[in-house]
């Protein structure tokens, strides 16, 4: 009986031990022959020499260089055998060899040498031609075996994928451990599915062939995993990647097995044609008669596979037959249900590694903005596509988005009510419920998104929620053609929890310091955080030789404007200069209150006569404000004190001291003015 497997030619079944089954499935390697030079036999080599030096000898006269040639065919031939007695007495015969060419009578010396090194040289050649010659023969064979070798080791992959599969639906390729264990679990599995097909072909009477399938993901092909049968050698190897579609009329190319799958039940046929049961096996006779169990899940609801065995003799099988075949299709269940079994705690354990890694990126981090950062390149490692959008009373903005979802990044707008994003965070949890594809057609944040739904394999949208305070959702999506796995889904659904607490801790920490840096009625920079941000100023300008201006404004005649119209009125003055200033202010200005009604702007990069320009701008600003009051429209004036960064000032306090005194002076002149100096 010939097995559907690299090794289908051997007649004995695979053996038990573990490593030796990885042994039968591993890439044989080239041998020493195919790896190395052909070296030129020792007589070939001593006729070549033999008659170069008797063509030398006659042509010189000098018979000695024969014989040291000869010698020197002995010592090359041997050097080509790498034992070391060989090359030990053909040195013994070169030395001996010489030392009589040598000592002859009448032949000079240097010609005897000279007759020597044109052998060597001959004997030399002769050696490294075939090197030469070969060399490109060699290296095309090398390849032809590392192509053959490749291809064993992705057939392995792919039976990993696929015998996994049949236990649970997620299997991680990206994880280097994770594929090593699949592939050793796949050999052994393809192992232990060999004995017991074997066992089915002995304990059934004239059987034909076994062969086993399961269904792909998506449960629209049937795919020949393992087969046995005895119809030649090695050409089950031809039907080993066989797929049966179960798309079509009725149940499509699969048939009587398709049948089978769409009946989840046992199904025996006999066909005297033999015709209407052929789908399945290809090599050998067509089988009149067949017998197909489903292989059923957990709870007897899903199929994941069908066993199949076939006769060429038109004799049917027994319902003893049939109930063997069950019996062995739920030993095939039990086993891969048991190794699904490690194999889920064996990616909890993954998914649990991940989420506490991304929770140690995340612990620290105190910016909203590097929360969303960090947390999508953690996720980004996970699946194709990510993003981590802002949802704040029916307006998003996307924080950071990677991978197939770049595009979105920045993104902003309002959430259409029926968005995924919109529904999950009023449904609070994870959107589609399903596959993308058979989910029902919605945007994802609106219609005018940059990336449609469409482009995408999978999507799910998550909604982060800490508190009962909606903070936005999270959005992770697959390549087209692909779908997220379970075990992907479940970390970052994990992870949502901890990203929306680590979000609202930020906003936290933002109030906070929002809170200890500005002033609490103009939203602007406080007294504090000026002194701070002008001493870095100075030093900026000190490092690159630039100018530094500081200008102050006072509100004309405030006091009378809180005794007339009242302090409520006064703080909205207050508040409207305070806005104008950073309309009108560049966005490398500093604005800020340094107290009651005086504010301080600090230029960078801006010498006197250019900072006076500013001020005189925002001081016509101010005079044009108008504010609406119960007694009527008000409208104030302001005066402005500029200078230009002191040559002794090292943090820009003396230099703010020099443009109070300018204010004073613009006070003295009548107010409303700027005074530079």
């Amino acid at each position: 009986m010939t097995a559907g497997r690299p090794d289908a030619g051997r007649s004995t079944p695979p053996r038990s031990d573990y490593a030796d089954a990885f042994d039968d499935a591993r890439p044989a390697r080239p041998s020493a022959a195919a790896t190395s030079s052909p070296r030129p036999s020792m007589p070939a080599l001593l006729v070549f020499v033999s008659v170069v030096a008797a063509a030398v000898a006659v042509g010189t006269g000098v018979a000695a260089v024969l014989v040291v040639e000869l010698a020197l065919a002995v010592v090359a031939g041997a050097w080509l055998d790498k034992r070391v007695v060989v090359r030990v007495v053909a040195a013994l015969v070169f030395v001996t060899a010489t030392a009589l060419a040598l000592i002859g009578p009448g032949v000079d010396v240097g010609v005897r040498l000279a007759g020597a090194v044109v052998g060597a040289a001959v004997v030399t050649g002769f050696g490294a031609l075939p090197r030469f010659t070969l060399h490109r023969a060699v290296l095309a064979a090398r390849h032809i075996e590392q192509v053959r070798k490749d291809g064993e080791v992705l057939k392995l992959l792919d039976d990993a994928q696929h015998f996994r599969r049949l236990g649970r639906s997620d299997v991680d390729d990206d994880d280097e451990d994770g594929t090593l264990k699949n592939v050793g679990g796949a050999v052994e599995q393809r192992d232990r599915l060999y004995r017991l097909l074997g066992l089915i072909e002995r304990g059934l009477r004239g059987v034909d062939g076994v062969a086993l399938y399961v269904l792909d993901d998506r449960g629209a092909n049937l795919r020949l995993v393992e087969q046995c049968h005895r119809f030649g050698d090695g050409v089950g190897d031809v039907d080993n990647h066989a797929v049966l579609s179960l798309a079509g009329r009725g149940v499509g190319p699969a048939g009587l097995l398709g049948l089978a799958v769409q009946r989840k039940g046992p199904l025996r046929v006999v066909d005297v044609e033999g015709a209407a049961v052929r789908a399945h096996r290809r090599v050998g006779p067509a089988p009149k008669s067949v017998l197909c169990v489903p292989l059923l899940a957990a709870g007897g609801t899903a199929v994941t596979g069908v066993l199949v065995v076939d006769r060429v003799a038109a004799v049917a099988f027994s319902a003893d037959d049939e109930a063997f075949v069950r019996a062995a299709a739920a030993e095939v269940i039990d086993g891969l249900a048991s190794e699904a079994i490690f194999d889920a705690l064996d990616a909890e354990r993954r998914r649990t590694d991940r989420v506490f890694a991304a929770m140690r990126a995340l612990a620290g981090v105190t910016r909203a903005a590097d929360v969303q950062r960090t947390a999508a390149a953690a996720v980004g490692e996970w699946c194709a596509g990510v993003a981590v959008v802002n949802v704040d009373d029916g307006a998003f903005v996307v924080g950071h988005a990677a991978g197939i979802l770049a595009a979105l990044d920045q993104q902003r707008g309002q959430l259409e009510p029926t968005s995924f994003s919109a529904r999950a965070l009023v449904e609070t949890a994870p959107l589609p419920h399903t596959a993308l594809d058979k989910a029902t057609p919605r945007p994802l944040f609106a219609a005018s998104d940059v990336v449609g739904v469409g482009e995408l394999g999978d999507l799910r949208v998550v909604p982060l929620i800490a508190a009962g305070e909606a903070h936005g959702v999270l959005v992770v999506a697959a390549r087209p053609g692909e779908r997220l796995r379970k075990e992907t889904v479940d970390a970052v659904v994990a992870l949502a929890d901890v990203l929306a607490l680590a979000l609202a801790s930020a906003k936290a920490f933002d109030i906070v310091e929002r809170k200890a840096t500005t002033d609490g009625l103009t939203g602007v920079w406080n007294r504090r955080t000026l002194d701070e941000k002008l001493a870095e100023a100075a030093a900026r300008a000190r490092r690159s030789g630039g100018a530094l201006c500081v200008m102050i404004t006072d509100v004309d005649h405030f006091k009378s404007v809180n005794d007339t119209w009242g302090h409520t009125t006064g703080d909205e003055v207050l508040k409207g200069i305070a806005r104008s200033l950073q309309l009108q202010a560049r966005t490398t200005d500093i604005v800020a209150r340094l107290g009651g009604e005086e504010f301080v702007v600090v230029c960078e990069a801006t010498d006197l006569a250019g900072a006076t320009v500013v001020a005189e701008r925002m001081r016509v600003a101010l005079k044009a404000l108008q504010f609406s009051t119960p007694k009527g429209p008000l409208s104030v004036t302001s005066s402005f004190g500029v200078a230009l960064l002191l040559a002794d000032d090292t943090d820009g306090h003396a230099t703010l001291e020099h443009a109070d005194k300018q204010l004073y002076k613009a006070k003295q002149q009548g107010r409303d003015r700027v005074v530079a100096g």
